[in-house]
């Protein structure tokens, strides 16, 4: 699984008196309409709310379509919190798609490049099933 956060906050505070929490990012479920008000586009990403950052015992669950994400993303970072992308690691995508570049953008899209072409994802699931579709007709 993957984590990663801009900077370490001192004292595991966020600077809002919050304490640091560890976000946990999954695939979204098919053809789920993003959480924001008013937003209306197709989600791409589900965040895990961590249980001692809610208000409630029930799991809560944010649907988020790109826009969305990268601007919640955004603020979870900018406060020092930390983000887990629970659908694997991009060392596992190094190993399993061999001749593949993989890099990560400070907005935290992921990258592959591979014969020219590049591919891109929020999550390591999402670049796994692009790859796994290019690389049985390039590499193989």
């Amino acid at each position: 699984m993957s984590s990663y956060q801009a900077t370490e906050p001192p004292n595991g505070a966020t600077g809002t008196g919050q304490p640091v929490a560890t976000y946990e990012i999954t695939d979204a479920p098919n053809a789920k309409v993003c959480d924001s008000q008013s937003c209306g586009q197709t989600s791409i990403v589900r965040v895990i709310v961590p249980r001692d950052m809610a208000d409630t015992s029930d799991p809560v669950t944010l649907d988020c379509c790109c826009l969305c994400w990268e601007q919640l993303r955004g603020q979870l970072i900018g406060r020092g919190h930390m983000i887990r992308d629970t659908t694997g690691d991009v060392d596992e995508l190094r190993a399993q798609f061999h001749g593949v570049s993989f890099f990560r953008s400070d907005e935290g899209v992921l990258y592959a490049s591979v014969n020219g072409c590049t591919y891109d994802a929020y999550l390591v699931s999402q670049l796994r099933a692009q790859l796994e579709l290019v690389t049985v007709h390039v590499i193989a």
